[in-house]
């Protein structure tokens, strides 16, 4: 009977060393998937300052673009005046030379 009872608290201390055997590797585990999910939320941080860095180089750049555009324009209807005022002068010069030679067959 006392072997019995013996060999009864022999398994029960295994049982029980097994069992702190487990909770340590579980505890291990949840360390480490604690670690992996600092170590995601790290990752995820960075990438999202690179986000925003990067959205407002886009916004600063699509600003750039507008200003360029709004230049273009401009320049675009300074050219647009000058042929017509090139034109104008072309017509001038075409009805001075008209007169010209009026004047040169009446004076001849």
């Amino acid at each position: 009977l006392s072997k019995d009872m013996r060999l009864k608290e022999t398994d029960r201390h295994e049982e029980v060393q097994t069992l702190k055997l487990k909770l340590q590797e579980s505890q291990l585990q949840l360390s480490s998937v604690s670690v992996n999910e600092a170590n995601a939320k790290n990752e995820i941080a960075v990438m999202m300052t690179d986000l925003n860095l990067k959205r407002e180089e886009c916004s600063e750049k699509q600003q750039r673009c507008i200003e360029l555009e709004k230049h273009v324009k401009k320049l675009e209807n300074i050219k647009n005046e000058r042929a017509n005022t090139i034109e104008e002068l072309r017509k001038k010069v075409h009805l001075c030379t008209s007169n010209m030679e009026s004047l040169k067959t009446s004076l001849s």
